[in-house]
């Protein structure tokens, strides 16, 4: 959901420093207390954490147009909790922290904005939460599969090609699943043509073959 747009974020700061991540790359550490907020021009974002047994737990991604880390940028929590890293090479815009509070707290039509762009993450997060509590792999997967076509996809015809790359693991980390039931479930949705991975190796989905609702 583009609620944000670039010109908007451009002209309100415009001494804003446009930087390039590499895929994997960290843009940001588990208790770094940053000076600055990142708009995401290109590419994406995972928020991930790590379990006391040194497993990657995906808790959120963003994509092109959206803003982070808001839960740090406005006080809810005194450091950053977990680790925000590259899914795929990203172009980040730079904004100091106290320059992007102060125009939120002066500029009505972006604090309006804000406000829109975070139902839509709740809405996000709802459908993720729904995901989440699905009893078996295969319809863990596809109701994932499901949220992240809605997000973070350009249609292909019939499928949905989503925007970055998809690895067994990655899938392992967004559901909380092993990475071999995933390994699994996956070759048993491409078996059946529900998914497919296109010249690009992206992974794309049929779209009549998704669950209708979460």
């Amino acid at each position: 959901m583009k609620i944000i747009s670039v010109e908007m974020i451009k002209k309100l700061f415009p001494d804003a420093i446009e930087r390039t991540y590499e895929k994997k790359q960290i843009v940001c550490h588990d208790g770094d207390k940053p000076n600055t907020v990142y708009f995401i021009l290109e590419g994406h974002i995972k928020l991930y954490d790590i379990d006391d047994q040194g497993n990657e737990k995906i808790l959120h991604i963003n994509g092109p147009n959206n803003l982070f880390p808001m839960l740090y940028a406005y006080n809810y929590t005194k450091e950053i909790d977990g680790f925000y890293a590259c899914l795929d090479k990203t172009r980040l815009l730079v904004i100091p922290i106290t320059s992007f509070k102060s125009t939120v707290d002066n500029n009505h039509e972006l604090a309006k904005t804000l406000m829109d762009w975070f139902l839509g993450e709740i809405q996000e997060l709802i459908f993720r939460l729904s995901a989440m509590e699905k009893n078996d792999a295969r319809n863990k997967i596809l109701f994932a599969l499901k949220s992240l076509s809605l997000y973070y996809s350009h249609r292909e015809g019939s499928w949905m090609a989503i925007d970055f790359p998809i690895t067994r693991q990655f899938m392992a980390d967004y559901t909380g699943l092993a990475r071999e039931t995933v390994s699994i479930a996956m070759s048993e949705l491409e078996k059946d043509k529900i998914i497919r991975r296109n010249l690009s190796k992206e992974i794309e989905v049929k779209v009549d073959a998704l669950p209708i609702s979460f």
